[in-house]
């Protein structure tokens, strides 16, 4: 098996059936084989029944449950059932174009390539507010939008920083994903944000840190859900403050343990500028980041096992949260 293409799910039937369906509709110029690992992280909607319908339309096809809850747990457990060298990771809310797996499948030709993405173009449940568009930030060849893992770097496939794969369109080497140990934590229930990390951007700075390239090639290209519900200001501060938190988990991890001050050895944990507190959306991302920021910061205090938490070697085969990251 070439490709190993998992997809973690939780309560999203209507995009995990678009996602499949799109997942039917690859074309390849060569010959690519790939297996499809759907991974049910605790669903109570219709999801088993997308999975049953669209089974038979693959050839090699494995739905799995998870019960630990958090999309490193699913990852993982997709890691487990994947026979492929190329683990696929993917989100339930995509649509991939029709040449998205043969531009995977071409990246990992290139020397050193480790890890593999492409566009993340927006697919609008609504047609966005204006202030949409002060979220994108322009780069080289393209823009991104943060908040949206949206991404579009151009048309010529190169090499990026390890910060441009998104977990949305994220290809990984097997090997390169394990000598990393694994995903750090990321998309847990809302009761349970204190133990977030910072997901696939952890893993993929450990993989370049060991040689591994980040390669963005142009046919590796997947349309990425924005529902309604995510095109408020209210959503871009909960964004922001998950990322608050996800800011503090790699301090603490960089610094081996507790910081004295904080609010210097993390200079981005920091009010709007002047320039910004004229953009109310600005000025909410901001407080987002600052508020999920310093939460995460008084629970270290307050919770030993959550520092231990953070500080786990690895979460590969750790994934759950036990009684002693619960102190």
């Amino acid at each position: 098996m070439d490709l190993s293409v998992i997809i973690p799910t939780r309560n999203r039937a209507g995009l995990l059936a678009r996602m499949l369906d799109g997942l039917r509709r690859q074309a390849f110029a060569s010959d690519v084989a790939y297996e499809v690992i759907v991974v049910d992280n605790g669903s109570t909607d219709t999801t088993p029944e997308v999975i049953r319908d669209a089974a038979p339309h693959f050839s090699n096809f494995l739905a799995i449950a998870e019960t630990t809850p958090g999309l490193h747990a699913a990852r993982h457990a997709g890691l487990r059932h994947a026979s492929g060298e190329i683990l696929v990771y993917c989100d339930d809310d995509i649509v991939p174009e029709p040449t998205w797996l043969q531009g995977i499948s071409d990246s990992f030709l290139i020397r050193n390539v480790a890890i593999a993405t492409g566009p993340c173009l927006p697919e609008y449940e609504i047609a966005p507010p204006d202030w949409v568009e002060g979220r994108k930030l322009p780069v080289e060849d393209g823009w991104l939008i943060y908040a949206y893992s949206l991404l579009q770097l151009g048309e010529l496939p190169r090499s990026i920083p390890p910060n441009g794969a998104f977990g949305c369109n994220f290809s990984v080497r097997r090997d390169a994903l394990v000598a990393a140990g694994g995903f750090h934590p990321d998309a847990l229930p809302w009761e349970l944000i204190e133990y977030r990390g910072d997901g696939e951007a952890g893993l993929a700075e450990s993989v370049e840190a060991k040689g591994g390239r980040t390669y963005y090639n142009p046919d590796a290209a997947v349309r990425h859900w924005v529902g309604a519900d995510r095109l408020t200001p209210d959503y871009i501060y909960r964004r922001g403050f998950a990322e608050g938190v996800s800011q503090s988990f790699r301090l603490i991890r960089r610094a081996g343990g507790l910081v004295p001050n904080p609010e210097l050895a993390e200079p981005r944990m920091k009010l709007p500028r002047l320039g910004d507190r004229g953009d109310p959306v600005a000025v909410r991302a901001a407080r987002g980041g600052l508020d999920g920021f310093w939460y995460h910061q008084r629970r270290l205090r307050e919770n030993p096992g959550l520092l231990a938490w953070v500080l786990r070697p690895s979460f590969l085969g750790h994934e759950a949260i036990d009684d002693e990251a619960r102190g």
